[in-house]
């Protein structure tokens, strides 16, 4: 009888709450449209397996480049296509800077920090950013080639050959170490602290996703009533305790070039601890969430008939620039225009749905179809990617994976993807990802042919709706595919 009328109550405060929502007139005057949702919980129940192609779908229903949405009481304005994400994102990236904040996320997994990437906008922001870009920059990056070699190497060696396998996690070990090293100065040997460190960051990784199944994110009514998300909890504690043994790595089982060191030195011109951790949070976690899906689906595109001539041209030319001992001297080389112009492909065709929302620190204008509309201040703001990174008015047949699109594109503004987000608050590891993916890339391909599986059912689909058709997280859940490696002579 309680709990009947327990339900009742929160069933009849939200309502009202919902009364209130849209007598007040949210969006108004903003002549942004939106789809059609339901009562209370907005768009909650109707975005489907994939949100960004929900978005995707909606955009194309309003006919409109920038859509709005309401999933419980929060609101959201999702841009739909590669000229909204310019334009919104990017050229007022000043208007954009700030983060909204969850409750499951900032308040129970971050009550003792966030990320850099997730903290608000502020000096205490600028000073992580800075200090974290020091190292993830192309000048940071370059200086810590020797991680990246390293890694490289043992991920790419170590992969099983002339079987048919599954290859979506290949290469998980291969950016963590890398990013252990450079900010712990010490890489994780056992397998089994990898894989609890792993573990805990993919939980994490669906708090942070705007469409985690939260109702208390939704609606803050019921944050008084249901308990404290357990699990959210337990990946807090359980991120603590290994966060501060990393932290505490003697200096002499550390490389006293890494970050954490120089934080110690003072080099850093951090103010507090907390600011520390909030940088080693957002390295245990760098390229985790993204490097080793894109690059099981780069092995998936390979091995399809027209993998076979882009990785036949990049072998060719490796051969063609590193003839003595191309395997070693692709890392410190010169860098070649088609392995890049293929590792831009593969990131625009494989990088995350959907970007972390942004929050509006004052008015953003835009025009579309000859509507003008009007995103106020306090605003969230999503990015779809998807819908930006295949956009018929920007690339000429989207759905094609053509690396030679991105070779002497000179006259086009605006980034090749949107696949690292893009202005103020671009992913910081953008220098590190890429140079990750180009050495692991070159590095398959010199070892090895990348042939399809020899079962019909286990080939990857090509499709990009087909492949972005579920997520769980910030990247979307990898189809189900094998390919066979061989060796080459």
């Amino acid at each position: 009888m309680l709990s009947e009328t327990l339900c009742a109550f929160i069933l009849l405060s939200l309502s009202l709450w919902y009364q209130f929502f849209r007598k007040s007139g949210w969006g108004a005057n903003d002549n942004v449209p939106e789809p059609r949702g339901l009562p209370v919980v907005g768009h909650l129940l109707s975005l489907g397996k994939s949100p960004a192609l929900t978005y995707y779908k909606w955009g194309r229903q309003c006919n409109s480049e920038l859509i709005k949405i309401r999933l419980g009481v929060q609101r959201f304005y999702v841009t739909n296509s590669y000229a909204a994400a310019l334009e919104l994102i990017q050229k007022n990236m000043s208007a954009n800077c700030d983060r909204p904040q969850p409750h499951t996320f900032s308040k129970v997994i971050s009550s003792t920090g966030l990320t850099v990437g997730t903290t608000p906008y502020g000096k205490s922001y600028k000073r992580m950013r800075k200090a974290i870009g020091g190292f993830l920059c192309r000048r940071g990056v370059d200086t810590n080639l020797r991680y990246i070699d390293k890694e490289s190497h043992l991920a790419v060696s170590s992969l099983p050959i002339e079987v048919d396998a599954r290859p979506h996690d290949w290469f998980k070990v291969y950016p963590f170490n890398v990013s252990m090293q450079i900010a712990y100065g010490r890489r994780v040997e056992d397998i089994n602290d990898i894989h609890k460190i792993l573990g805990v960051e993919q939980e994490i990784t669906r708090y942070r996703a705007h469409w985690a199944t939260n109702m208390v994110d939704y609606f803050p009514l019921i944050r008084w009533i249901l308990p404290q998300p357990h699990k959210a909890a337990e990946c807090r504690v359980e991120r603590e305790r290994y966060l501060q043994t990393l932290i505490n790595t003697p200096k002499e089982k550390q490389d006293q070039t890494c970050l954490v060191a120089a934080a110690r030195r003072g080099d850093l011109k951090l103010e507090s601890f907390r600011e520390l951790k909030s940088i080693c949070m957002t390295m245990s976690s760098a390229g985790l969430d993204s490097i080793p899906g894109v690059m099981a689906l780069f092995l998936g595109h390979m091995s399809t008939p027209y993998g076979q001539r882009i990785q036949t041209q990049i072998y060719e030319e490796l051969l063609a620039q590193f003839s003595s001992n191309a395997y070693e001297e692709v890392l410190y080389g010169k860098d070649i225009p088609y392995l890049s112009a293929v590792v831009t492909e593969t990131l625009r065709f494989s990088g995350m749905p959907l970007g972390l929302p942004r929050k509006t620190v004052k008015p953003i204008h835009f025009a579309s179809n000859g509507v003008n509309m009007t995103i106020p201040v306090n605003s969230t703001i999503l990015l779809n990617i998807f819908a930006a990174n295949f956009d018929e008015k920007r690339y000429i047949d989207p759905l094609v994976f053509l690396p030679e699109r991105h070779l002497n594109c000179t006259t086009k503004q605006g980034p090749a993807h949107f696949s690292f987000g893009a202005g103020s608050r671009i992913c910081a590891g953008v220098a590190l990802a890429t140079r990750e993916m180009y050495v692991a890339i070159a590095r398959v391909v010199l070892l090895y042919r990348i042939l399809p599986s020899s079962q019909p059912e286990d080939k990857m689909p090509t499709s990009p709706f087909q492949l972005y058709k579920q997520q769980s997280a910030l990247m979307f859940d990898l189809p189900n595919f094998k390919v066979r490696l061989e060796r080459r002579n």
